[in-house]
């Protein structure tokens, strides 16, 4: 089932001077937080977004529940897929914005989250902007916080590659040239997909900049991939490291390292070091990166 609205717009098509974004979300029988991804979509500040969602041929209401919100979602796609990564593969193909994210059909946005990163993109002249994410429990309630750190041209981009920084991608944004250029996202990955991505994009030299707001609430829940795929995570991981070019473990090591005391000096002088002192503390969620 393919459900098209009249607002669907041509490639690269303003309707007023911001750029088009293009939203992707991947669903599968995703009823129970849904709704919240797609009230967090339609409630953005930015004026341009076109909201494509990718169904798995669900079964249990979620096609009825993103039915009630015809008038934010741009495209709808319901037919058997192979997974989250040939969901994406395929929203993003059938897109027509200039700049490009997904969000999962767990998580939500802060209202001005795309506001900020089409903002960042622009004064930085950038191909990818990232922020830090906001935790939420399976009642939307804010349960912490993960921050990243300012991107450093030369040990990031090398730390993404064998180890020590990383991006989280719901609280990330690209250009459509950047995502199309390093040859879209993966469908043969089920969970490592958007590491994947963003090694590829390190690797043809994208220009990242970090931008210290929370771009997204991340949902901590039992049924989420993140929860219980930790095996095939790893092993999907291991495929990545394999698929750079190899490096000495001197040289990983020196990398990892850089990586980490960067880490601890920019939260040291961003916060006084309480940031850390809440990590230390947080036992609960201390598995969440």
């Amino acid at each position: 089932m393919r459900f098209v609205k009249n607002k669907k717009l041509e490639l690269g098509e303003p309707i007023d001077a911001s750029p088009l974004v293009t939203l992707v979300t991947p669903a599968f029988n995703s009823r129970t937080y849904i709704e919240e991804t797609i009230v967090s979509v339609a409630c953005q500040t930015y004026p341009n977004i076109e909201y494509i969602v990718v169904d798995g041929g669900s079964t249990d209401g979620t096609i009825e529940i993103i039915e009630r919100y015809s008038d934010d979602v741009a495209l709808l796609v319901s037919e058997p897929d192979n997974g989250q990564a040939d969901a994406l593969r395929k929203g993003f193909r059938l897109s027509s914005g200039k700049v490009l994210a997904w969000v999962n059909a767990d998580d939500v946005y802060p209202d001005y989250a795309v506001e900020v990163a089409v903002d960042a993109l622009a004064k930085n002249d950038a191909d990818v902007v990232y922020g830090n994410r906001g935790l939420i429990d399976q009642s939307g309630n804010r349960i912490g916080e993960r921050r990243l750190t300012p991107f450093l041209p030369y040990f990031s981009r090398e730390g993404m590659r064998y180890g020590g920084f990383g991006v989280y991608q719901p609280a990330s944004f690209w250009t459509r040239e950047t995502y199309f250029e390093s040859r879209e996202v993966d469908p043969t990955f089920q969970f490592a997909m958007d590491t994947d991505l963003f090694v590829r994009f390190a690797g043809r030299g994208a220009k990242f900049t970090f931008l210290p707001r929370e771009l997204v609430h991340f949902r901590i829940h039992k049924a989420s991939k993140t929860s219980t795929r930790k095996d095939e995570a790893q092993a999907e991981w291991l495929r990545i490291s394999s698929s750079v070019q190899p490096r000495s473990l001197l040289y990983r090591w020196i990398i990892k390292m850089v990586c980490r005391v960067w880490k601890l000096v920019y939260h040291l002088r961003d916060s006084g070091g309480r940031y850390m002192w809440y990590l230390l503390r947080d036992k609960k969620y201390r598995f969440v990166p």
